[in-house]
C-alpha cells in the first residue's frame, strides 16, 4: 500500500506593519512615495491596502505613491491583507509658489493664480477678504450666501469692514477700504509677505500698458497677458461662484 503526504509551509502571520514616514510635508501638484514594512519579514502574505482619510486633499495609489491634490490635511493608512494592523502617515499640503514674472509695468505678477500649480489652472476662489478658499475648484462649488459672508450682519443687512457706502454700513459704519488688509489677504497670509492680491491699480496697469490675447493653453481658455517687455502671464477664464450657481467657467474670469 501507499500513502501520498503532502507537506506546506507552515503559515507565517503579520505580527507588525510600519511606515518609512509618520508625517510629511508637501505642496499641491507634488507627489511623495511612502514605504510599508511587514514583520515578520518571512510572513506568508505581506500585501498591503492603502486609503486616505480626504481624498480632496491627497490621494495614494496601490503602490504607497501620495499625490497632493489640494491644501489641506489628511492622514494615509496602509492596512495589512487581514485589516487587522494598520499604520498612518499624517500629511500637510501647501500652496505651489507661483514663479515672479516681470512684465515691465513696474508691478510682479506671480507666474499662476493663488491655490494653482501651472498657468492655466484657475486655482482657488475665495470671496473678498477671505484667507480660505471657498472651493478648490469650479466643480467644488456649493453655494455662497450673503448671510454666510465674514463682514455681513445679517440682523440687519449690514456690512462692517471694507465698506464705502454708510446706507450699507452697520450703523452708518464706513472705512472706505478697496485694498485688503494684510490679515485679509489670501496671498499674503498663505504665500507669506512677498506676496498681495492685485489691486483694482495693478490691473488697470494690465489694461493700459500690456498687449491681451484671448487663447487656449493646454485646453484651458483665458487671456495670455504681455506686457511691454515680452514676458506675459496667462488669466484662465476661471468663471466666478454666484449664489447657488457656478457660472462661465472656460468663458470669462471674475479677478
Amino acid at each position: 500500500a501507499t500513502c501520498t503526504v503532502t507537506v506546506t509551509a507552515a503559515t507565517v502571520s503579520v505580527t507588525g506593519v510600519s511606515l518609512n514616514k509618520t508625517s510629511i510635508s508637501m505642496t499641491a501638484g507634488d507627489t511623495q512615495t511612502l514605504t510599508a514594512t511587514i514583520t515578520p519579514s518571512n510572513a506568508t502574505d505581506k500585501s498591503v491596502t492603502w486609503s486616505s482619510s480626504n481624498t480632496a486633499i491627497a490621494t495614494v495609489s496601490s503602490t504607497g505613491v501620495v499625490t497632493a491634490n489640494n491644501v489641506g490635511s489628511a492622514v494615509i493608512t496602509v492596512a495589512t491583507n487581514d485589516g487587522n494592523l494598520t499604520a498612518s502617515c499624517s500629511v500637510s499640503v501647501g500652496y505651489a509658489i507661483p514663479g515672479i514674472v516681470d512684465l515691465g509695468i513696474g508691478v510682479k505678477w506671480g507666474s499662476f493664480n493663488l491655490g494653482a500649480v501651472k498657468p492655466e489652472d484657475s486655482g482657488y476662489y475665495y470671496p473678498w477678504g477671505y484667507t480660505e478658499p471657498e472651493a478648490f475648484s469650479h466643480n467644488d462649488f456649493i453655494w455662497f450666501s450673503l448671510d454666510s459672508y465674514k463682514w455681513y450682519y445679517s440682523p440687519d443687512r449690514t456690512l462692517t469692514k471694507y465698506c464705502s457706502n454708510a446706507s450699507y454700513g452697520r450703523n452708518g459704519y464706513t472705512d472706505n477700504k478697496n485694498v485688503l488688509d494684510k490679515e485679509d489677504d489670501a496671498a499674503y497670509v498663505n504665500l507669506g509677505s512677498q506676496w498681495r492680491l492685485p489691486t483694482a491699480g495693478d490691473y488697470s496697469l494690465l489694461q493700459e500698458k500690456c498687449s491681451w490675447e484671448w487663447k487656449s493653453v493646454n485646453g484651458v481658455s483665458g487671456y495670455e497677458v504681455t506686457g511691454p517687455n515680452g514676458n506675459s502671464i496667462f488669466l484662465p477664464a476661471a468663471g466666478y461662484g454666484y449664489s447657488t450657481e457656478f457660472r462661465d467657467f472656460g468663458e470669462l474670469g471674475h479677478y
